[in-house]
């Protein structure tokens, strides 16, 4: 028969995050936000994976000070914040956020830029959109706020790539392997994470089977454990195997026949 076992590496998520560098210019999230003595217009970088690392998403805001003195010596002068947060609707956490400081010894107007870290681990594809949100205060600590106009951003996963499944008999069991890799932007291709699904399809039937659960290795290859009995399962039986749950690489699956 064919037996359930789940068979899960660990995958480690490196804990340096780094700067993404691409070759083409990424869209991007926009809104306002405006007090009596600031306007400002903040635009916050789509998301693109290169591989497990966490990435540096550039946010920029443009700024203009209304009715306040401007003092080029540093002496003073009205000066506020700009706070986002990366959520899900629906959620009561931030994902992540970040601040940016703007004060008129900056100059009346101006542009400021910081970046925002995002993780693979913060990734749910399920759970809709990535919203950006966020206050602007004006003059800081405790001057007007303003609610940023929100936006949404789209997260890209890095492209993964299935090998054609062998499939080997021994001892009157099926054993099925393969390789699962991710192109990533700095890395090129490297092994894909996330967990793998064998499912089986007897001639005849209608539904899937599924069976083992397992994870690719560091290099992205993988081998089932459980046994296939080819009493069960004959030659001729389909199967697949449906990679999922990668949070910075896409699904991906392979199908084929038994023999």
């Amino acid at each position: 028969m064919f037996r359930r076992r789940t068979a899960l590496a660990a995958v480690v998520l490196m804990p340096v995050a780094f700067a993404l560098t691409v070759g083409q210019a990424l869209a991007a999230g926009t809104g306002s936000a405006t007090t009596p003595t600031l306007n400002i217009t903040y635009t916050v970088n789509d998301i693109a994976f290169d591989g497990p690392d966490c990435v540096q998403v550039p946010f920029s805001v443009n700024y203009t000070f209304t009715g306040v003195p401007v003092s080029p010596s540093g002496a003073g002068g009205s000066n506020g914040y700009t706070l986002i947060d990366l959520s899900y609707a629906g959620s009561s956490s931030k994902v992540s956020g970040q601040l940016i400081f703007v004060e008129t010894t900056d100059g009346r107007s101006g542009t400021k830029a910081s970046e925002v870290t995002f993780c693979p681990a913060q990734y749910f594809s399920n759970r809709g959109p990535l919203r950006v949100t966020g206050l602007l205060v004006s003059p800081r600590p405790n001057g007007v706020t303003a609610a940023l106009t929100p936006s949404t951003l789209t997260v890209t996963q890095n492209p993964t790539r299935m090998s054609r499944v062998r499939v080997k008999q021994a001892n009157g069991v099926w054993v099925l392997s393969g390789t699962a890799v991710a192109r990533t932007v700095s890395k090129g291709l490297i092994g894909a994470a996330g967990k793998i699904t064998i499912q089986l399809r007897k001639k005849g039937a209608k539904k899937w089977v599924s069976g083992e659960v397992l994870a690719p290795d560091q290099f992205g290859q993988w081998t089932t454990v459980s046994a296939i009995s080819t009493l069960t399962y004959p030659r001729g039986t389909a199967f697949r195997a449906v990679l999922t749950d990668c949070k910075w690489c896409s699904n991906a699956q392979q199908s084929g026949r038994l023999g």
